[in-house]
């Protein structure tokens, strides 16, 4: 992209697409485009300056905007009663390495750095710990049949631990 005197809104010299996996956190899809971007950026540069390339135009239709204040300790609190469970693992994966999505219980703030979701039915409230079996721990979400799988956790006070006790 050509700089312009707005944030991302010079045209576009040539589009690369990587897709986003299930999996991905934040650190992992930009450490893959870092990776991405410096094993294309010099032959994209060579067909500009040697005018093979012609700068297209951006259609702002399709342009998305995150503010930098979207990203903060406020925004990545996990609202059980109000989030979908789809939408809470993601928040998950989207708040690596910073600011960590977290959540209240028992007075101390949980951080959730790793997050699965399993169809299960419950009759918990939403935001409910419980145990899913004698390895897992859970928390139910809003919807009845889904429960957020916790993998990687750090309980306030403590260390960041896979060995997931938090009742």
């Amino acid at each position: 992209m050509l700089m312009s005197q707005g944030l991302d809104e010079g045209d576009i010299l040539k589009i690369f697409e990587e897709k986003i996996l299930d999996t991905d956190t934040n650190l992992s899809l930009r450490e893959r485009l870092v990776e991405k971007s410096a094993e294309v950026l010099g032959d994209v540069l060579e067909d500009w300056i040697n005018e093979k390339i012609r700068p297209i135009k951006q259609d702002d239709s399709k342009a998305t905007f995150c503010w930098q204040k979207d990203i903060s300790k406020e925004n990545a609190e996990i609202k059980w009663n109000d989030m979908e469970p789809e939408y809470i693992e993601r928040l998950v994966r989207a708040m690596i390495p910073w600011p960590v999505a977290w959540f209240m219980h028992n007075g101390k703030r949980i951080q959730v750095y790793e997050a699965s979701l399993l169809s299960i039915q419950h009759n918990q409230k939403p935001g409910e710990v419980y145990t899913i079996d004698k390895n897992n721990i859970g928390i139910a979400t809003k919807n009845q049949n889904k429960v957020l799988q916790l993998h990687e956790i750090q309980v306030e006070g403590k260390t960041k631990t896979r060995q997931i006790n938090i009742h």
